[in-house]
């Protein structure tokens, strides 16, 4: 999430917030309410919606106008391994009451422009948006607000504590969880569901697969977007210290010659822009021709009573019943009529099983249309219950709802009224399906063979997947954002794996990522890069740095030529596996800007990444 888009709902919420009564008690304690006070209320986030961290925050009553902001993960206690660094609040006064000043001891005020910069200062001026960013600094940081009318308000904060998960550590839990796909029914062997008893039904007692580590069957993602997300009570460290640079490991089944690729997204803070967001981690094949970033992908279930086909929806013509794709219907709040709007106006296609078919139309002669039957479709209720673990309340909030509630989970959505119901996945990167394992070098789950070393890593970078086993190995350190731009990540607590492949096999069923397990990684490595590539472009030696981003305009000629020399093991351009000295050749076309991720890695140290962006 940009920070625009960041400030946008903080100043919709606001509204919210404005609304509250000003003659209440005093919260106290109360997991993530509002402050409210006869002269102004305070709130961490946005009231109705907020995100991690803002939602595990509280106020803590210690005199009558002064409060602890207080983390917790069960909402009654304090939690004291993790403390954030940046928090957003917002402070609004009652009627007739305007705020005379905010001062802050051992804090940063956080502002951001435009282009989403952010700009500290250890003072702040009173605006109209009344919504500030806070950087505490040390257990004395604390923020004073003074109204015209009243007793002045003092919110004391802790130090930041970042405590990273130990190697081995499993997740606390799973906080979302939505196929389409072959498993998405009652009768999947067990791959359809996330609970150990095989169920999808949430209770308080049950525990989710993947919390005590690998399981045998685990869950099915089904097709492009399908997804299951993870958090852990500490965070996964982006840590050069780790064997090879790799932060943690998933465990999928496969087998040599049947990869099932799925990628990775990431929910941590840039530490460029300060802010936090869902960012892809890019494999092998991120940058290669044919794979496609920030796809929305929606799926349709069309099934009829009756045999009077095609059934239209609007404009809409569908041949025969079965599950559709489009990437660019847009999911809304929307009602019947509506809904049968969106999707009339969406481009609808039949999932492929080749080349040939990747774009068949809906309308196309039935006898030419293969669909995926209505079977793959998953169920809000009945017997599959995925109303319940779509979006996860997680279990240090409130009770899990059939519509889902966990607004961490952003990205995915269902729509379940109108003629028919539509599922919609954002911003997921979309690679080539292919049978050989290969092919999908490093960045990719459910590739490389499991092996039963768990949580130990395994060099992503040196034999290829087919050659060894040890499970999926993944670093933070390819952390990119939207447009490809490295982003520097410390830390994270979510993970979501999902499916980057659509493409139907017919009776085989669709290539599904599986998930079995995932670990933090363990074990020592030597350390960071220690040797810096000399990269050239057309001969010209080009600025580079690890995890950064260097740009280069070429004015003549049709081709960039890339050269890198290096002392490391292991050297790619663009995921392809190339010696010292190697050129490797780019056609390019004006008005265009192409992307080269340059990766090398040595011994057991972390690797050095640098992306190039090329325009002519």
């Amino acid at each position: 999430m940009n920070a625009r888009k960041l400030f946008a709902i903080f100043l919709a919420a606001l509204l919210l917030v404005g609304a509250f009564g000003v003659n209440a008690m005093a919260s106290t304690g109360d997991y993530h309410k509002p402050l409210t006070l006869d002269n102004v209320t305070l709130t961490f986030g946005d009231e109705t919606n907020p995100t991690w961290p803002e939602s595990n925050m509280y106020f803590k009553e210690e005199s009558t106008t002064t409060y602890q902001a207080v983390y917790s993960t069960n909402g009654t206690s304090e939690y004291t391994g993790y403390y954030p660094d940046i928090l957003s609040i917002y402070i609004v006064p009652a009627n007739n009451v305007t705020i005379t000043s905010i001062t802050g001891t051992d804090v940063d005020f956080v502002t951001y422009d435009s282009d989403g910069t952010p700009t500290y200062s250890s003072t702040t001026t009173v605006n109209a948006e009344n919504f500030y960013a806070i950087c505490p600094k040390s257990n004395s940081s604390q923020i004073v607000v003074t109204p015209n009318s009243g007793s002045p308000v003092t919110v004391k904060f802790k130090a930041p504590v970042s405590q990273t998960a130990s190697g081995g550590a499993t997740p606390k839990t799973v906080c979302g969880y939505l196929p389409v796909g072959q498993f998405a029914r009652a009768n999947s062997m067990g791959w359809g569901t996330i609970y150990t008893d095989g169920t999808n039904e949430y209770a308080s007692s049950k525990t989710p697969k993947f919390a005590s580590g690998y399981v045998s069957t685990g869950v099915s993602l089904g097709m492009l977007g399908g997804y299951v997300q993870y958090e852990f009570a500490d965070a996964i460290g982006n840590d050069a210290d780790n064997p090879y640079g790799v932060d943690f490991v998933v465990y999928g089944n496969p087998f040599n010659g049947n990869p099932e690729a799925g990628s990775v997204m990431v929910y941590g803070k840039n530490t460029a822009t300060e802010t936090y967001g869902w960012y892809n981690l890019a494999g092998s094949r991120h940058y290669m021709s044919g794979t496609e970033w920030n796809v929305n992908v929606s799926y349709i279930k069309i099934e009829v009573a009756t045999n009077n086909l095609p059934l239209s929806i609007g404009s809409s013509t569908f041949a025969k019943n079965g599950v559709y794709y489009s990437t660019n219907y847009v999911p809304g709040d929307y009602t019947d009529s509506q809904a049968n709007t969106a999707i009339s106006n969406a481009s609808w296609y039949a999932i492929p099983n080749s080349a040939a078919t990747a774009a068949t139309p809906v309308a196309s002669n039935t006898s030419n249309l293969t669909t995926v039957g209505v079977s793959y479709w998953p169920e809000v209720a009945n017997s599959e219950n995925y109303g319940q673990v779509w979006k996860m309340q997680r279990p240090d909030t409130t009770t899990v709802g059939e519509s889902g509630v966990d607004a961490h989970v952003a990205g995915v959505y269902w729509q379940t009224n109108g003629s028919a119901p539509v599922i919609t996945y954002q911003g997921v990167t979309k690679v080539a399906d292919s049978d050989t394992t290969d092919d999908y070098r490093f960045g990719y789950a459910d590739v490389r063979v499991n092996g039963s070393n768990y949580g130990v890593a395994v060099n992503p970078y040196a034999t290829a997947p087919s050659a060894a086993n040890g499970g999926d190995g993944f670093d933070l350190s390819w952390a990119v954002d939207a447009d490809g731009k490295p982003v520097n990540l410390t830390d994270v607590r979510f993970v979501r794996v999902y499916s980057a492949v659509l493409y139907n096999a017919g009776i085989f069923g669709e290539t599904s990522t599986e998930v079995c397990g995932i670990y933090v990684a363990s074990g020592a490595g030597s350390g960071a890069a220690s040797v810096t590539p000399t990269v050239k472009i057309n001969g010209t030696t080009i600025a580079t740095t690890n995890m950064g981003l260097s740009t280069k305009r070429i004015y003549n000629g049709s081709t960039a030529t890339i050269n890198v020399t290096s002392a490391a093991d292991y050297i790619y351009i663009n995921g392809s596996l190339v010696a010292s000295g190697t050129n490797y050749t780019l056609d390019i076309s004006p008005g265009n800007t192409y992307d080269v991720q340059i990766i090398t890695q040595k011994g057991t140290e972390s690797p050095y990444v640098t992306v190039l962006k090329i325009t002519r």
